[in-house]
């Protein structure tokens, strides 16, 4: 993709991160599911996580929106009653970390029942997801490209099914925070909490999966 001289540019997300959505790897197997079977959408709900302010004018249509509706995922999933009673549950000095903790755990309830929930095997999405990454602009940002190459060569998104892919995936995320944090000790709470939070994901997936279809509807990414 050819980017248009003089045209404004945001800039892509700094590696140094926040206790917040702007870190990275934390709910993409929700991101890709929601984002449908439009390959730049795909790609777009992914780059969501690296990129802050509006989406490039010169990008394609499907990727910007890709990106509009991960932001929209993520502001609508903050906002949902199940959401704010799960995050209530934790202590008050986890809660500040919440939100982070709660997105890589509903991916990992989402892995475990995912055919049941989505309509489609796993190994069906991953192999979309890989092939949409194949074809993204060669000119996004350098961390999301950093990122994807390592996402081809692991072992696929699918993993954060396994309690030890949980474990890490808290770790590293903890890790890249510019505080100290509880991310890396944060499974056993998560596991102590796991029938008032099988409840709360029961409640906010058929709901974000309507939301997430509704816009899809709007910007025409499903026709």
């Amino acid at each position: 993709m050819i980017i248009a001289a003089g045209s404004p540019r945001p800039e892509p997300i700094a590696t140094t991160v926040r206790a917040s959505r702007d870190t990275a790897s934390m709910d993409h197997l929700a991101h890709v599911v929601l984002a449908g079977r439009n390959p730049l959408a795909v790609t777009g709900a992914l780059l969501g996580d690296f990129w802050r302010g509006a989406p490039d004018p010169t990008w394609p249509a499907a990727l910007a929106a890709g990106v509009r509706l991960h932001r929209r995922i993520d502001a609508w999933t903050d906002r949902h009653p199940a959401v704010a009673e799960a995050r209530a549950g934790f202590d008050r000095g986890f809660r500040r970390y919440a939100g982070i903790a709660l997105d890589v755990w509903f991916d990992h309830l989402l892995a475990n029942d995912f055919e049941r929930r989505t309509g489609e095997p796993l190994a069906a999405v991953e192999a979309r997801l890989r092939a949409s990454l194949a074809r993204a602009p060669t000119d996004l940002p350098v961390p999301f490209r950093v990122h994807v190459a390592r996402m081809l060569a692991g072992p696929g998104l699918g993993a954060i099914a396994r309690r030890e892919v949980v474990d890490a995936t808290l770790a590293r995320i903890g890790a890249r925070l510019s505080r100290p944090n509880p991310l890396p000790h944060a499974l056993p709470l998560l596991e102590a909490m796991a029938p008032a939070l099988d409840r709360a994901f029961a409640r906010l997936w058929p709901e974000l999966v309507a939301e997430a279809g509704r816009f899809r509807t709007e910007v025409g990414l499903d026709g």
